[in-house]
């Protein structure tokens, strides 16, 4: 419901998995917006004008998908409907009125501060000027947190999505008050947050839940899936908090040994291997390939 400190729904692409590349050749879908009202809407077919498919938040979102959808990066060719009756809604015991643009009570387009504001926008929509029609809905969204950090967040709808994140208390508590829920501690829920981590010469990504790292619980076999994981796990779609294994493989040219380098330097021997069992248990461990590749020789 609430928009404000809202996080960028941008995805993780890059090197670290092959990314397939697509051509768009023909305008799909069309863009809209209400008269009086610059929020710019796309809706996936050419005639759905009125169909909220996507509503763009800043010009940063905007250009990418008309670029991406074959329309020309600008604010050309937006259609312009009506102004929305829209409806006035209360949450819980929360102290303000809200007016959602989609005429159901799922999102606080408008926040009235006093009564002024809000009977010029009741006369402004062809409501009277009195306080009828106000829906009451319950609270809405969810508090929560890592288990591994103290920062708290709200949700619209799960634990885990970040629509806002406090600075302290105050803005904690201050929230709570015009969401209606009562201004304390309880009811916060836990995500465990766990570590993402790579071997410095291997593009492939893990997580292991615990404090520490490795071992490799999940490998990432692509974009979707490791980006379904973070969000599942409270954590921004993009490649931040990825802890890097420094460590390496390495041998004498004169003894078949092989040994673990913590630190990544040829020469330290912080795990030295018994057996070919060890040592390739070892590699699984940290996700290496089970084999003798990526050994420095000195």
């Amino acid at each position: 419901m609430q928009r404000m400190q809202r996080v960028k729904a941008s995805t993780a692409q890059g090197t670290h998995f092959a990314k397939k590349e697509t051509k768009v050749d023909a305008k799909i879908g069309c863009y809209w917006r209400y008269q009086d009202y610059p929020t710019v809407y796309w809706a996936s077919t050419a005639d759905g004008e009125g169909r909220m498919d996507i509503q763009f938040f800043s010009p940063e979102e905007y250009f990418p998908h008309r670029e991406a959808n074959g329309w020309p990066k600008d604010w050309s060719n937006i259609a312009v409907l009506p102004p929305p009756k829209g409806c006035y809604f209360k949450i819980g015991k929360a102290p303000f009125v809200y007016w959602s643009i989609t005429g159901k009570p799922d999102q606080t387009d408008i926040k009235f501060e006093n009564p002024e504001a809000y009977y010029i926008h009741r006369k402004k929509h062809g409501s009277p000027p009195d306080w009828s029609g106000i829906i009451t809905i319950p609270t809405v969204g969810c508090y929560w947190k890592h288990f591994e950090a103290p920062t708290v967040y709200y949700s619209q709808t799960k634990p885990g999505v970040r629509h806002v994140a406090f600075a302290d208390p105050k803005a904690y508590f201050t929230h709570r008050y015009e969401h209606g829920f009562e201004k304390d501690w309880k009811g916060i829920g836990k995500v465990q947050k766990g570590y993402y981590w790579k071997a410095a010469k291997l593009p492939q990504v893990h997580w292991c839940a615990k404090r520490s790292f490795p071992p490799a619980e999940v490998t990432f076999g692509n974009p979707s899936e490791y980006n379904q994981h973070r969000l599942e796990h409270g954590m921004p779609q993009d490649w931040t908090e990825i802890h890097v294994v420094i460590g390496l493989y390495w041998k004498r040219k004169t003894d078949p040994s092989v040994f673990w380098a913590q630190d990544g330097k040829a020469g330290t021997e912080t795990v030295k291997f018994p057996d070919g069992e060890a040592y390739m248990a070892h590699r699984k461990q940290l996700g290496f390939p089970p084999d003798f590749s990526l050994i420095t020789t000195i």
